[in-house]
């Protein structure tokens, strides 16, 4: 009896041991990936250069199989740069990213003029025929149009997006040089065209009459240059294939502020290397390739390149598997496709229930939000996970690695390479 006690205390032992060393090196490279020295990964600085090169490494020292000449393969996209912004309201400096932002597809331009609000009734349809509307935007014309959406309701954001888009088209009518949004969350992006027209959002209301001045220089690069990084292990049969992936760009850095995007997604690349580390050591049947992706903030345009020049027919892609956000997990993961893949994620539930995990594994069903959308257009079966609870920073400068928890990743790491097993 006591013999196995003292084994039981030995593997408890070993395994508090594993998970301690696996979340030691998961935190070193989401802290290497999410350091000021990256950029947040984007389009300045050579961010996203710096995050490839860092990966290729990785696999490299795995001995990871290259599937591209240095395990590169290229993608071409466009992509609106915005390389700087100064903003005064009545003459005081805002802090992008903290106070402001602006819409990710806007041009250069220099303005400078004043607010003007509408009243809290005009955009509810039922009170009036737009007329009012009209003669207020013909009273201000050449200032720039506040709109509220702070404690709207979901059918007055209806109203106050669909009149967004009407002065988009007719701008040079009202002579408006912009229009201001005002949120109570920041939530920043990146886009892959450019528009002649400016949307300022705002995380406080500006009084009416207030003095704008605006300063913003865009570039639209159209065939920005970046790169997948794949990798192989090769299966002892190598009928199928399954294939693991995680983006890693982000919204890098404008001005002074940097997106350093710690759970979006430098977590996901994080379990990537991770995983790739476990299956270099216990190989399956199945070749297994791992994608860390490009492009995916300015459209999923690593995914669609990865889809268009699969490694292996698609039939015999087995399964798809894209990791988007695993800092956190208090309340479980989320499975984008798991109403439709019902096997798989009953397979998910069994593994879970059996080893006691995580605390539920939440089904959703389809949703073209992550790197996952291609492969599922493509017909190939695929899962987005992604963890729940705990903080909630997101596409803003205040998602960093030192306050990213990691909460469940070692039991998330855990479901999937036994998932992976038994695929």
């Amino acid at each position: 009896m006591r013999i196995l006690l003292f084994i039981a205390i030995l593997l408890s032992l070993s395994s508090c041991s594993l998970e301690q060393k696996l979340i030691k090196s998961a935190k070193e490279d989401i802290q290497k990936l999410a350091s000021d020295d990256f950029h947040g990964r984007g389009y300045m600085h050579q961010g996203l250069e710096k995050a490839e090169t860092y990966i290729a490494h990785k696999f490299q020292e795995i001995e990871l199989e290259p599937v591209y000449p240095n395990y590169r393969q290229k993608v071409t996209y466009p992509v609106n740069i915005i390389k700087s912004v100064d903003l005064k309201i009545n003459g005081k400096p805002q802090e992008y990213g903290v106070n402001y932002l602006v819409g990710p597809n806007s041009e250069s331009d220099n303005i400078s003029s004043t607010t003007f609000h509408f009243p809290d009734d005009i955009f509810d349809f039922s009170l009036q025929d737009g007329k009012e509307t009209f003669r207020i935007l013909s009273l201000n014309q050449g200032k720039i149009p506040v709109l509220d959406f702070r404690n709207a309701t979901d059918s007055l954001k209806q109203n106050l997006f669909a009149f967004s888009d009407y002065l988009d088209q007719e701008k040079n009518h009202y002579n408006i040089p912009a229009i201001i949004h005002v949120h109570e969350k920041l939530i920043h992006g990146i886009s892959d065209h450019q528009d002649n027209f400016i949307h300022v959002f705002l995380d406080d209301l500006p009084k009416e009459g207030s003095e704008i001045q605006l300063n913003l220089a865009a570039d639209l690069e159209t065939s920005f240059t970046s790169h997948n990084i794949v990798g192989k292990i090769k299966g002892s049969k190598s009928d199928e294939a399954i294939l693991v992936m995680a983006h890693f760009d982000h919204l890098g850095q404008i001005n002074e502020t940097i997106f350093h995007g710690a759970n979006d997604n430098a977590s996901g690349v994080a379990m990537l290397i991770q995983l790739a580390k476990y299956f270099k050591n216990h190989p399956i049947e199945n070749d297994i390739y791992f994608y860390a992706m490009t492009g995916e903030e300015a459209g999923l345009k690593g995914a669609f390149e990865a889809v268009q020049h699969l490694p292996v027919p698609k039939e015999d892609i087995r399964f798809v598997i894209n990791l988007d956000i695993l800092g956190t997990g208090d309340d479980g993961i989320q499975v984008v496709n798991s109403s439709i893949y019902k096997n798989e994620y009953e397979l998910l539930q069994q593994i879970n229930r059996e080893h006691k995990l995580l605390k539920q594994i939440k089904k959703r069903g389809e949703a073209c939000n992550s790197d996952h959308c291609p492969f599922h257009m493509a017909e190939i079966p695929s899962f987005f996970i992604y963890t729940l609870g705990g903080i909630s920073h997101y596409h803003n400068p205040l998602d960093k690695a030192e306050t990213l928890p990691l909460t469940e990743f070692y039991s998330v790491y855990e479901l999937l390479t036994k998932f992976i097993e038994k695929l």
